[in-house]
């Protein structure tokens, strides 16, 4: 409440509750109003509110739209919802504030949380980046750059404001009503459930996988389907669990089925065992020799001939290690270990789907 009594209390001083008409309608005065006209500090804050209020569970819901009620309108800070955003989406550790333009596309600010610290701002010499077209290329921002440049020049660009907010643009292909753009927010509401399923069951395989799995004996039937895949046992090299075949599902041991990988991926001397793949990667590969099993930057010996990989060892802190060894007594994903360790609260989640439940 008292961070709240302060955002309050700042929004009364410079005014920012301001009248509908005082909102631009078109795609560059927007933009130039979300560049130059707004208090950055004061917008960041709100959305800090937010996701905290988010994570306490005490958000009626996690997207807001325009024509929402009065009662859920006013859920919103007033430094955000007197811009008159078309949807506003609060996640546990970030957030969106969208604005549709039609042909012209979308712009959004977005804000980190710093429920773990305040977010440190980009290097010196690069304060975002954007992608041309013709040829398909990024470059990066100093900050100097002008706005009808950046337009001129790219389509979709992003560019820090303050460190914690960032400005981006996306392409032409903002949805052209507002019932369109709630059916796109349901598509992203669904997906984000799905992510936070997907996070919290890779802590259950992983402990499963490094803590709960003899290693030798999962070595053992590895190097055995190699074997099988070489004398054309299997259908193909790349397996989807989900929708394999009786045949291939037949000549994999259970010691793999136990744990739940979303494919294996077979070459002629190693076979991979993915937990997790696509928004993210974790699993295992097998080596038919030891002396190929060399460990990198984003993974780790388990014993001689078998590699644990993990996209968290290459992007994760350096405290990443510390959590895979806590499962071994808790399945926690690596942030709730983290809010765990620095005595946060972990989040209030709504009851979410499983995978399985998901694909049906």
């Amino acid at each position: 409440m008292y961070r709240l009594a302060i955002v309050l209390f700042c929004c009364f001083l410079i005014g920012c509750d301001s009248s509908t008409d005082n909102n631009p309608t078109n795609f560059k005065e927007r933009q130039k109003q979300l560049f130059y006209e707004i208090n950055h500090k004061l917008v960041y804050q709100s959305c800090q509110e937010l996701m905290r209020l988010h994570r306490e569970g005490k958000l009626s819901n996690s997207t807001f739209y325009p024509d929402d009620t009065a009662a859920r309108q006013n859920e919103l800070p007033k430094p955000i919802r007197s811009l008159q955003p078309t949807r506003v989406n609060v996640g546990e550790n970030m957030m969106d504030i969208s604005f549709h333009h039609g042909k012209d596309g979308i712009q959004s600010l977005r804000s980190f949380s710093n429920e773990f610290g305040e977010p440190k701002s980009n290097s010196e010499d690069t304060k975002g980046f954007g992608f041309r077209s013709d040829p398909f290329e990024m470059d990066k921002f100093s900050g100097a750059e002008s706005l009808d440049y950046l337009n001129e020049n790219y389509n979709h660009f992003q560019m820090e404001l303050i460190p914690g907010l960032t400005y981006e643009r996306f392409p032409d292909e903002s949805p052209a009503t507002l019932e369109e753009v709630k059916q796109e927010g349901e598509s992203m509401d669904m997906l984000m459930d799905f992510m936070m399923t997907t996070i919290e069951e890779l802590a259950v395989k992983t402990q499963k996988l490094l803590h709960q799995t003899n290693h030798h004996e999962l070595l053992k039937v590895c190097r055995q389907m190699i074997k099988d895949y070489n004398k054309g046992v299997f259908n193909k090299a790349h397996i989807s669990i989900h929708d394999a075949s009786l045949k291939d599902l037949k000549h994999i041991p259970e010691i793999i089925l136990n744990l739940e990988p979303v494919y294996v991926w077979f070459s002629k001397n190693r076979v991979m065992v993915a937990l997790i793949g696509g928004m993210g990667h974790a699993g295992v590969t097998a080596y038919m020799n030891n002396e190929e099993a060399v460990a990198g930057d984003d993974n780790m010996k388990l014993i001689d001939g078998l590699i644990y990989y993990d996209d968290g060892l290459r992007e994760a802190n350096d405290d990443y290690k510390d959590y895979l060894k806590s499962l071994q007594k808790e399945a926690l994903s690596y942030l709730d270990w983290k809010r765990k360790q620095m005595n946060l609260p972990i989040p209030k989640r709504k009851e979410l789907k499983t995978l399985n439940e998901i694909n049906q």
